[in-house]
């Protein structure tokens, strides 16, 4: 158990290595939340560009899914690193989304994440244009260090149907410069369980970057001590808790972090929709 003795409902995201097809990837998860969910438990749909918009609304509706998934290693930008927003979420896409009530999981391409320029004007523009879509910001808007969020926060502040989740940040000042100045109406705990959570390392600010300190990259053993590196959701919770200590997080907004919002959120999914 990665969190003994807590109540959890899961949010289950399809991801298609390239090996795998978005079709294979959907059916997976669709298939696997079939036979393990529980009744609050909820999936999204993994979406390319290149799908139709009627197909979407069919698979969304077909499935109960309460919204999509995209990546921009599947959008149409040659250089995936510096991908426009719109070039991995097709607008015929988030005319789906407005008109269902749906949410997406956006992940943020470009080295500077939200604080770059082009991302948040796309950010505003589109979730001004689809006022019934809500967007959920995936890893603090891709602000795995410091100096980045707070360049936007007023801004994001204005944005009623913008969320943020905060899986796999590992770097406490993130999340001070979170808690200070954001709509805490606006900020859900997340885990990025199975795949990125329970690596066993953490992720780490390296000059304008970031980058995972896992088995795979690093050999812990080079120290005089013998390090046993824990899971990566045990890191950012602990940042979590130092920099909720640090700025003084009331009870009641750690309540809507971690359970409250995300509950209010996937509920109002397609209220006042065609799929309500």
């Amino acid at each position: 158990m990665i969190f003994p003795g807590r109540r959890c409902n899961d949010l289950i995201l399809p991801f298609p290595f390239p090996a795998h097809t978005v079709r294979g990837a959907n059916e997976f998860a669709l298939r696997e939340m079939r036979k393990f969910g529980e009744n609050d438990d909820a999936t999204l749909i993994f979406v390319e560009p290149k799908m139709p918009a009627e197909y979407v609304r069919e698979q969304v509706i077909k499935n109960a899914a309460v919204g999509l998934k995209v990546y921009m290693t599947r959008g149409t930008a040659k250089d995936k690193a510096n991908a426009p927003i719109r070039s991995f979420l097709a607008e015929k896409h988030m005319k789906v989304m407005d008109e269902l009530g749906l949410m997406v999981m956006l992940h943020l391409s470009k080295p500077r994440a939200i604080s770059d320029p082009g991302n948040i004007a796309e950010i505003e523009k589109f979730s001004t244009r689809y006022p019934n879509s809500k967007w959920v910001l995936a890893h603090c808007a891709r602000c795995f260090r410091p100096g980045l969020f707070e360049k936007v926060v007023d801004r994001l502040n204005k944005l009623p149907n913008v969320y943020v989740e905060t899986s796999a940040v590992c770097d406490p000042l993130v999340f001070m410069e979170i808690f200070k100045s954001y709509d805490t109406s606006r900020l859900m705990f997340g885990s990025d369980n199975i795949f990125v959570g329970r690596m066993r390392g953490r992720y780490v600010e390296t000059g304008l970057f970031w980058v995972p300190l896992d088995h795979g990259l690093f050999k812990w053993n080079r120290s005089l001590f013998q390090i046993q590196p824990t899971f990566v959701i045990y890191e950012q919770l602990r940042a979590m808790s130092r920099a909720a200590k640090l700025v003084g997080v009331s009870k009641k907004d750690i309540r809507r972090i971690f359970w409250d919002n995300a509950v209010k959120l996937l509920k109002g999914i397609g209220r006042d929709s065609k799929l309500g």
